[in-house]
């Protein structure tokens, strides 16, 4: 409570004069408050000018705090704040400053407001996800730059509950503009950008002289808008690009150039093959061949040279399906005389072309020929034109030791041909076979050589040992050749003896002949007789027996194979599901293997579906050590086929429900434990807390298979829980727990591009639908599952007596947003009154914070606390928040029960809360009691509650003369005034305040501002006669009243009059409407003779030096001007006399400043006509001689004149002899 003069505010005065007035920097108050910050602002209080002003500064509101409250001096600043924690947009609070000061009571209201936080964009304000589309096609850029600002969340807030899912999932990775597209893509804004390329294929010629590089432009045209990434990436050591990557800022008319550029230092002759590709945001790839031939003289030789070898593989391939019987000998030879055509095309002049000739010349039976064409062969190669034996056995010059050897085999075939006549063959065969002998020898690794001599010595060939000998010396150095291994297959073929092992030749030879099916059953009876006995695996070897398996062989020797195959592979531990195909024909064949069931289990594909053989069931129901994967199908398909094991599920359900409940703990999943799940919770067992908390995220697992395999993240946004969740995909899978089908789903890649997920990539496993009640029973905390427990997927969220206690665990979980919080505890709120469950309202209550409530449901949540008995909690949330919307009754009921607590009187908030509750016309005794001892405020404001408390006829004395002390303090005015002074005398108010209060109500009336009542004369007149202390206005008051009366002043107020004239004479003031009283005051006869002159300057000029300026005039005549001072009579007020007689007339000015220049009034005035026409005094005597003569008037004039001389001299004598005794 504000304590005008204990604070020394009055500065030794009784009551204050306002003398000026206060202005302010502002009329009134707007603040504009963000939520969450605080305001902070000030204005500025300015006395009038060279006057220290003193007051205090009020604020209605307790949510707006005064830093600065007193002030004193010419100019103040006066600070405030508010914090808008907890404020949100809409809310507001209305309330006023009141001033309260020796220059008058002030009132400056405010106006704060949570104001909607608006993006400003180029193109203006950012309000709708329409605005921003637009904005994005002007400038993607600055679109980006506000799409990560934290005010967008409430733009896409707006659009719905969809699109604010999708910004939350896309905005996470800050500046990502890819996150930014797809938003607006899968807004439905806008269609992702397309690229077209003007050029399919890029192909050139250069010469071989060619050194500089070549720029090549390529145009890629963009088709859309938005963000724009293009990677580019070349293939090919002869080409670079000039940018690796193409952005927003290098397309032109939606074209860019890509320069691809040709380094011809890096090129061969020939054609060289490259390629460019380019990657876009979305996937979308665009591959443009590069072909560039360079040098094509040379070019054409090494072209030549690369078909020649690819002839050369076609008629090795073509030989080796003949032998391998995939084609016949018909079929063999017409295919080979094309393809030694070709060669003759490419090359004429080569030795090797006219030896490919002559041998096909001869498998077609054309020897004769064949004779003629080695015949000249051997003259071209002698380098002469000389005759020739036909059959040659020297080694030309022009001839390497292949060429030389393939002659030497071709002419034993020649020899041996019935063309060759009766020439001596023998000689010719032994001699080129001799030759062939030590060529081999010469070159023993070298294959076609000792394929040659083979095929050339018949009885070579014989001799298999020999033979196998020379053919893996072959295989050692290297060679792997197809018809190297098409010989050793012979071998292996025709004897089992030499290949007892299998080695790394032997098993290369089988995979040959497996590979082009021709194992037979002697070899594959030899393959099994050695794989079984291997004791490592080995992939060819599975490879082999596999093709073997596929052979037509009898069923006998099948099972053989199946069973080295399943031993081999049990062997290598192999458990790869491709491996479960041999297994499980391995068990259908009734295979008695060590462990075989076991892997059969243990292979088991992820998506089989298939049964298992009675033998596997059995087999597992007495001892089960498989991994949980295999357990998981083998439990899945017992419970799945109860009739077919009914005799084996004693067994098996102990061990089905200790591996479940085992899983469920250790938080695993797959498809086949989500069976067992579900059948485990629904088989009514009551389950532990630990197992109910697990089964909760087993029973929403989701299976996640990510299209695109990119992604290494999933992200789970929900529209209701704060934070997003992160899960990592292997392979772009995951099993997941997603509450309910509200979910936004995103895949996230290393570099933080998002995608939105759709729904077929995300499947339920469980009935989730059904189990979360069975689960709901066991009040498990899991916020996903509150979440969709409570129904928040919906539009509306009623309470209900199942989802009270999951609506108060999400009300008081800090992870869900503070706004949707609020409203459900508002659901809370009503749910719990309308049941009347006082108890858990209580709790409720006791633990409500008002954070994220809105303005609504922050009052109605006061209501509640204000009538279950909360008042403190209440008033504190008041003080933070303000009382905007708040009833008035739930304010009176928070005053009253903290006033019954005893809260301290001097508790300012709540004096202000209960003067609140009183405007807003709520209040009863204890608060109306309270307020008129306690509340400052506006002297107007006081006096409505002083008229309350009579309303209640309750003692209103402390009220008003706090009111009186404050009037005093301000110089305000009130018209029921003399209805306080009234009151307070009656109640025994103690006389100095009344006195004082007299003053300042004789003040107002003096100056002319305010009447004064009756009661209030009488008042300051029974004070003088009881001789209380009355300041001099109190007397002058008085008496200017009673100077306005007419007729005989009454008995009671002479003897007053006498003493109020008597003490102001005494001090010299003096007025002019003081000659009123003269009969009654013989004092007052030395102010007779005067013209008295009165001038009234406002409150704020008063003690100011003014001085009356005046020249007399008389018949005509003026004298110079002079000045004299004023007296100031009281505060503003100033008097001076004169003598005038009759006829003068004084002319004059007023100034009121140093220099004399400031003129405040003038005028001209005659001797004072109110002076009485009797009278004894000589004054009035010469007065009475100059007026006769001025009206020619002689003779009386002279009778006059000598009456005054005979006076005068006889008052000479007189007192000149009393002076002389």
């Amino acid at each position: 409570m504000l304590q005008y003069q204990e604070r020394g505010k009055m500065g030794g005065e009784k009551f204050h004069i306002r003398k000026g007035s206060l202005t302010f920097s502002a009329d009134s108050i707007d603040m504009d408050l963000v939520p969450g910050a605080v305001y902070e602002g000030s204005f500025t209080i300015y006395g009038p000018e060279g006057r220290t002003a003193n007051g205090f500064v009020l604020s209605s509101e307790p949510a707006v705090r005064l830093m600065t409250n007193i002030f004193s001096g010419a100019k103040e600043v006066i600070s405030y704040r508010l914090d808008a924690a907890g404020l949100s947009f809409g809310d507001q609070l209305d309330g006023s400053f009141r001033i309260l000061s020796d220059m008058g009571e002030y009132e400056i209201p405010f106006h704060a407001k949570v104001k909607e936080e608006t993006l400003e964009s180029s193109l203006g304000p950012m309000k709708n996800l329409l605005h921003f589309t637009n904005l994005a096609r002007a400038n993607w850029r600055e679109a980006a730059d506000l799409f990560y600002r934290k005010e967008f969340e409430a733009v896409a807030a707006k659009e719905g509950e969809r699109i604010h899912s999708l910004y939350r999932g896309l905005s996470a990775v800050s500046g990502n503009e890819h996150n930014m597209e797809e938003f607006l893509i899968a807004a439905g804004k806008k269609q992702p950008v397309e690229y077209t390329v003007d050029q399919k294929e890029l192909a050139m010629d250069l010469p071989a002289s060619q050194t500089q590089k070549i720029p090549c432009p390529i145009r890629l045209r963009r088709n859309g808008w938005g963000y724009t990434r293009v990677r580019i990436f070349t293939s090919g050591d002869f080409l670079t690009v000039d940018a690796g990557e193409l952005t927003d800022s290098l397309f032109r008319d939606q074209t860019a150039v890509i320069t691809v550029i040709v380094d011809p230092s890096a090129l061969h002759a020939g054609r060289n093959f490259g390629a460019i590709t380019l990657l876009a945001a979305y996937g979308e790839v665009i591959r443009i061949p590069v072909v560039v031939s360079s040098g094509m003289g040379t070019a054409l030789r090494t072209i030549h040279r690369r078909e020649q070898k690819q002839v050369i593989l076609q008629m090795m391939q073509e030989y080796v399906q003949m032998r391998c019987h995939k084609c016949s000998g018909k079929t063999f030879a017409a295919h080979m005389g094309g393809l030694v055509q070709k060669l003759q095309d490419a090359d004429r002049n080569n030795p090797m072309t006219a030896l490919y000739k002559i041998h096909y010349l001869l498998t077609v039976h054309k020897e004769q020929e064949a004779i003629w064409e080695l015949e000249a062969l051997n003259r071209r190669l002698s380098g002469t034109d000389e005759e020739l034996p036909p059959f040659s056995s020297f080694q030309f010059d022009l001839e390497d030791d292949l060429t030389y050897a393939y002659r030497m085999y071709l002419t034993v075939l020649c020899a041996e041909s019935e063309a060759a006549g009766a020439q001596p063959s023998f000689r010719v065969i032994d001699d080129a076979v001799r030759e062939l002998a030590k060529e081999q020898r010469r070159n023993p690794e070298n294959f076609w050589i000792t394929w040659l001599l083979l095929y050339a010595d018949t009885e070579r060939m014989r001799r298999t040992k020999e033979t196998a000998r020379m053919l893996r010396k072959n295989y050692e150095a290297g060679c792997r050749s197809p018809l190297l291994y098409l010989e050793y297959y012979q071998l292996m073929q025709e004897s089992a003896d030499f290949w007892y092992e299998l080695g790394d030749m032997e098993l290369q030879t089988l995979y040959f002949a497996a590979k082009h099916e021709i194992l037979t059953e002697p070899v594959i009876t030899q393959l099994n007789y050695l794989a079984i006995r291997r004791k490592t695996f080995s992939e060819r070897l599975f490879r082999i027996l596999a093709k073997a398996y596929e052979a037509q062989i009898p069923d006998l020797r099948r099972r053989d194979v199946l069973e080295s195959i399943c031993t081999l592979l049990i062997r290598g531990n192999e458990t790869d599901p491709s491996c479960f195909v041999w297994y499980q024909r391995g068990v259908d064949a009734g295979l008695t293997i060590t462990r075989l069931l076991d892997y059969y289990m243990l292979s088991l594909p992820v998506d089989y579906k298939g049964g298992l053989p009675q033998m596997i069931v059995r087999y597992f129901a007495f001892q089960n050590s498989l991994p949980a994967a295999a357990s998981a199908y083998l439990y899945r398909y017992v419970l799945e086929n109860k009739e077919s094991c009914a005799e084996l599920m004693d067994q098996y359900l102990p061990q089905i429900l200790r591996f479940t409940q085992e899983q469920l703990l250790q938080q695993r999943m797959s498809p086949d434990l989500a069976f067992l799940y579900e059948a485990y919770l629904t088989s009514g067992r009551a389950l532990s807390g630990e197992a109910a908390a697990a089964a909760v995220p087993a029973v929403f697992s989701c299976f996640v298979r990510e299209k695109t395999a990119r992604a290494g993240r999933l992200v789970l946004v929900y529209p209701h829980f704060g934070e997003e969740q992160l899960f990592p995909l292997k392979e772009g899978r995951a099993f997941v727990p997603v509450y309910g089908e509200d979910a936004g789903l995103f895949f996230e890649e290393d570099n933080g591009d998002r995608r939105v997920g759709s729904p077929d990539e995300a499947e339920h496993l469980l009935n989730y639908r059904k189990l979360a009640k069975l689960l709901s029973l066991y009040g498990v905390s899991n916020i996903g599952f509150d979440l969709y427990l409570a129904g928040l997927g919906k539009t509306d969220y009623p309470v209900t007596e199942e989802t009270s206690a999951v609506y108060r665990s999400l009300a008081e979980n800090p992870l869900i947003p503070e706004s949707f919080r609020g409203h459900l505890r508002s659901e809370l709120l009503r749910f719990y009154e309308k049941q009347g469950d006082t108890k858990n309202l209580d709790d409720f209550l006791e633990k409500l914070e008002p954070e994220g409530l809105d303005a609504e449901s922050r009052n109605e949540m006061l209501r509640a606390l204000s009538v279950r008995g909360f008042a403190g909690k209440a008033a504190s949330w008041v003080q933070r928040f303000g009382t905007n919307g708040v009833d008035g009754d739930v304010l009176l009921r928070i005053c009253t029960e903290l006033l019954e607590e005893k809260v301290p009187a001097d508790d300012e908030d709540l004096t202000e809360l209960s003067f609140l509750a009183f405007s807003r016309g709520s209040y009863n005794e204890t608060v109306l009691t309270f307020l008129a001892g306690f509340w400052d405020g506006l002297t107007s404001e006081m006096n409505r509650i002083r008229l309350a408390l009579k309303g209640f006829d309750l003692e209103e004395g402390v009220l008003e003369r706090r009111m009186l002390r404050q009037m005093l303090f301000t110089g305000e005015y009130l018209e029921c005034r003399s209805e306080l002074i009234s009151d307070c005398r009656k109640d025994g108010t103690d006389s100095e305040l009344l006195a004082d209060a007299l003053a300042q109500a004789s003040h107002f009336y003096f100056t002319g501002r305010k009447e004064m009542s009756e009661e209030e004369f009488d008042l300051t007149g029974e004070f003088g006669r009881q001789g209380v202390p009355l300041l001099d206005i109190c007397r002058i008051a008085w008496l200017k009243r009673r100077s306005e009366q007419s007729g005989e002043i009454a008995d009671k107020d002479l003897e007053v009059t006498s003493l109020f004239l008597s003490d102001l004479l005494s001090q010299k003031i003096v007025f002019p409407f003081f000659r009123q009283f003269i009969g009654v005051l013989p004092g007052l006869q030395a102010y007779a003779d005067e013209t008295l002159v009165e001038y009234r300057s406002s409150a704020e000029n008063a003690g100011k030096r003014v001085l009356y300026h005046y020249a007399m005039e008389q018949n005509g005549i003026r004298d110079p001007y002079a000045a004299k001072e004023m007296k100031e009579m009281y505060e503003g007020v100033y008097v001076t006399g004169f003598l005038l007689f009759f006829g003068e007339q004084m002319h004059y000015y007023i100034t009121d400043d140093d220099a004399e220049k400031n003129v405040v009034e003038s005028g001209t005035i005659g001797q004072d006509a109110r002076t009485p026409v009797s009278g004894q005094d000589r004054f009035r005597a010469i007065n009475e001689i100059a007026m006769l003569t001025a009206l020619g008037r002689d003779a009386e004039a002279l009778s006059h004149l000598e009456k005054y001389s005979r006076k005068s001299w006889l008052a000479a004598r007189l007192f000149d002899d009393r002076e002389r005794q």
